[in-house]
This record gives C-alpha cells, sequence and structure tokens, in this order.
C-alpha cells in the first residue's frame, strides 16, 4: 500500500493507517452498534408513571432520535453511499485507481512493492482480474435494490400482446397452477386465488397486502386485489 500524488509512491503515513483502521474497522463496528442501540430504544415502552415524567420527557426525546437515525439517516446516508459507490466505480473503471471510496478518501493505493521487479503475471490478466472484481462488486451492490420480478412483469406487458399473455392463463377446471404473479415460483407455495383469477404464493400476496393495504394490484392483469381466497 502507498499514498499516490503523479507517479511517486511513497509509505503511507501514519494519519493514512489510522484513518484505514477507523474506515474499515471501527467506523462499521459503531455503525452496528448504533443501530442495534437505537432499535432497542425505540422499542421501550412510554413511561405513564407521573413520579416519572421527567425522565419519561428524556426517554421520548431519546426515542424520537432514535427513529430518526432508524427511518430517516440510515437510509437516506445508505442511498447516497451507493451512489458515490457506483460514481467511483465507474471512475475506477475509467482511470484505474481508487476501486473503492475509503482508498479515494484516504489516497491510498494498492502498488506493488518493488516496481522494477519481474512480474509473474502479466498487466492484462491483473487488469481483468480487478476489473471483473470492481463489476461483481458493482452488481452486488446495486442488483439486490432492483426488484427483478417487477421488471419481468412490466417487460413481459410491454413487449408481448395481451393474446400471448392469455394463452399463459390456467385453464378454468384443469387444476393446473401456473407459477406465482409476484415471484415466480412454481410450483406455488400454499396457493392463494385473488379474485381476478389469478393465482399467489400465500406469503407473497399477504406481505404484499400488509407493505400496502388496500392497494394491491394484480401485476399480469393491473386490476386491484380485494379478495383472495384458497385455491
Amino acid at each position: 500500500n502507498a499514498g499516490a500524488r503523479a507517479a511517486t509512491y511513497k509509505p503511507l503515513e501514519r494519519r493514512q493507517k489510522l484513518c484505514f483502521l477507523a474506515v474499515n474497522v471501527l467506523l462499521p463496528w459503531l455503525a452496528h452498534r448504533l443501530r442495534g442501540v437505537a432499535q432497542t430504544l425505540e422499542e421501550i415502552a412510554p413511561v405513564t408513571d407521573s413520579n416519572l415524567l421527567g425522565r419519561g420527557f428524556l426517554r421520548r426525546w431519546i426515542q424520537s432520535l432514535a427513529r430518526w437515525y432508524l427511518r430517516s439517516f440510515v437510509p437516506r446516508f445508505g442511498a447516497a453511499y451507493v451512489v458515490a459507490a457506483a460514481v467511483n466505480f465507474l471512475v475506477f473503471l475509467r482511470h484505474g485507481a481508487y476501486s473503492n471510496l475509503s482508498d479515494r478518501f484516504l489516497n491510498v493505493q494498492l502498488v506493488h512493492i518493488d516496481p522494477a521487479a519481474r512480474r509473474q503475471v502479466a498487466f492484462e490478466y491483473m487488469n481483468r482480474v480487478m476489473i471483473w472484481n470492481g463489476v461483481s462488486e458493482f452488481l452486488m451492490t446495486v442488483m439486490p435494490l432492483i426488484d427483478l420480478a417487477r421488471v419481468k412483469r412490466w417487460l413481459a406487458r410491454k413487449l408481448f400482446p395481451r393474446a400471448v399473455l392469455a394463452k399463459l392463463e390456467p385453464v378454468p377446471g384443469s387444476g393446473y397452477l401456473c407459477s406465482c404473479e409476484l415471484c415466480g415460483a412454481s410450483p406455488i407455495t400454499l396457493p392463494m386465488r385473488s379474485n381476478c383469477g389469478h393465482f399467489f404464493c400465500y406469503f407473497c400476496i399477504t406481505s404484499e397486502q400488509m407493505e400496502h393495504p388496500r392497494n394491491v394490484e394484480c401485476p399480469r392483469c393491473s386490476l386491484r386485489i380485494q379478495t383472495v381466497s384458497h385455491a
């Protein structure tokens, strides 16, 4: 490891080493602990005893602070970090330096300990490995944020005619259950049938109704799901 300025490399300074330790070890541990403490504080029951109203005010203030940390700060900071990591990855693909944000922030770069030494691995192979590692890290960061099942359903509605989609519908009375319209699993786990006639897993449709009460639309026909029953 060395700090990079122009084409001159030098060993890490003491400040860089301490910051590197803090960014990669202490801050993740502190964030994990703060999240656990905030969740515990948010779940504490309010004080009802009149003799403890002063402490109750302080507890409510701490609970509101913990609620703000969990519901506002953490999601927004996480989204900002993902965007910054994606931009940094694109810059890394262009210039080939600073593969992550902490290295760029601390001006730390991984270099060969002896640039004049004979290399056992060609530069082309090393560059290929670095690029693929960067691509895999980028995909692992972005893919969990994308609802692939919903994207697939949207593309199916846009690209295929309604006649083709209608042929994929189960034939009434045939006893055939198609895949779940939400997760695509086949066979369906505990199949449920909605008022529009399409089938869902019990856990999928229940979680959707809990997340969007009275506002769940069928991904196949876009009708509002009002009732579901066992298939």
